[in-house]
């Protein structure tokens, strides 16, 4: 995995309307004791990303826990559209020399009406979504029980013996060198409107009704890069490997079990949002059982670096418009309870991959909200088509 993070905040109420020294002490204590707890448990993420050879030290080091005093209401930066009013919510991550990196740093924001903001990264070159979010509900729940008898699923750490790795890396891929100036927006596709667009596509052609995260995820895809004309459309999807391994890996399993699918059409077909969302499923489909015993076993990391290489040439075309999407839709976001009560909201933060989307679930559990990054003449024109495609009732 290229080395970045997928900064990610969540949003607590408290029951007092002002929170009292003391009060602030114990859950800052609480929050540290079980965080320490939490650690010894899923230990590569306390230690520290050695460059040299691409590997994760696990050394103990532990990570940065900062504190921060917010002069300001939570409700003044809960459910925002620009990342900017939240990311000083989020720690920066430090190196450690020129060899080593931190992997993990956490900040703990609290406002003056007693509310909490806890934010974090997703260490993607050891982790996924589902791992970051198996380490934050762990987290929470030892910290919610705060006493002896811990009652937490445990993590696994299975992915040397399933895809056993190469003694020398021949592959390491960098993230992007952008140089344009990156915006990253939020975009709530509510639970009406993506019901419509479901209706829509099944009513149009005589195919399966597309899920919520197909139809988000091909509007996006279709409106989000309509600067280049006649050019064809590719994008790629991470495909979670658990649920889809048979027997089904435990969500528990740690570290980065994800592969990405990808689908493509022509300008064409770029005209009917239905044949775009099937290119999609089929794409992701493809990644069945019978792909992942592939790239299993001694013969799996050719199969596996056959498919990045592919997804490199593919994203690395000039002549098409590309869009990179990861679902993270029906992961336990809000549920991740320290003993505040659920979150009652969740975030991203600014991000550095040019024409990528992360879909989280709304609070709600039926809606979308989409944390969409692009230059900013490409966002302005896909706010305009959001806008508009919400005013009309043809789409």
């Amino acid at each position: 995995m290229p080395s970045f993070f997928i900064p990610t905040i969540l949003y607590y109420h408290h029951q007092f309307q002002t929170t009292s020294i003391a009060q602030l002490e114990l859950i800052s204590s609480r929050l540290r004791e079980s965080l320490s707890q939490t650690l010894t448990m899923f230990y590569p993420f306390a230690g520290r990303l050695n460059r040299c050879d691409n590997s994760i030290d696990c050394n103990d080091m532990g990570v940065r826990y900062l504190e921060a005093k917010v002069d300001s209401m939570i409700m003044d930066v809960i459910e925002c559209h620009e990342t900017e009013m939240v990311d000083p919510l989020i720690p920066i991550l430090m190196g450690n020399g020129e060899e080593e990196d931190e992997i993990f740093a956490i900040q703990v924001n609290y406002f003056n009406c007693g509310g909490i903001a806890i934010g974090t990264y997703v260490p993607h070159k050891i982790a996924d979504g589902v791992s970051f979010f198996s380490f934050m509900t762990s987290w929470a729940t030892i910290c919610r029980q705060h006493d002896n008898t811990i009652n937490t699923l445990k993590p696994s750490f299975p992915s040397s013996s399933l895809f056993p790795p190469k003694e020398k890396h021949d592959y390491n891929p960098q993230s992007e060198d952008c140089k344009e100036t990156l915006v990253t927006r939020r975009f709530v596709f509510n639970a009406s409107k993506i019901s419509s667009m479901r209706a829509k596509a099944k009513i149009d052609h005589d195919h399966p009704i597309p899920t919520r995260v197909e139809v988000v995820s091909t509007f996006i895809w279709k409106y989000a890069t309509v600067d280049k004309p006649d050019k064809p459309y590719i994008t790629f999807q991470a495909v979670n490997l658990r649920s889809r391994m048979v027997p089904p890996l435990s969500e528990h399993a740690i570290g980065n079990l994800v592969v990405l699918a990808y689908a493509y059409c022509s300008y064409e077909d770029s005209n009917d949002l239905t044949v775009m969302g099937r290119k999609v499923r089929e794409g992701i489909r493809r990644i069945d059982d019978e792909y992942i015993r592939r790239i299993q076993g001694d013969e799996g990391y050719a199969v596996m670096m056959k498919n990045w290489m592919k997804v490199e040439e593919l994203s690395t075309r000039e002549d098409a418009n590309i869009f990179k999407f990861s679902s993270w839709c029906r992961f336990p976001v809000y549920n991740v309870d320290f003993g505040m009560g659920k979150p009652v909201w969740a975030s991203l933060g600014s991000l550095i991959n040019k024409n990528g989307a992360i879909l989280l679930d709304s609070k709600c559990g039926e809606g979308i909200e989409a944390w969409v990054t692009m230059n900013e003449q490409d966002m302005a024109r896909f706010q305009h088509a959001f806008v508009r495609a919400n005013t009309s009732s043809s789409t």
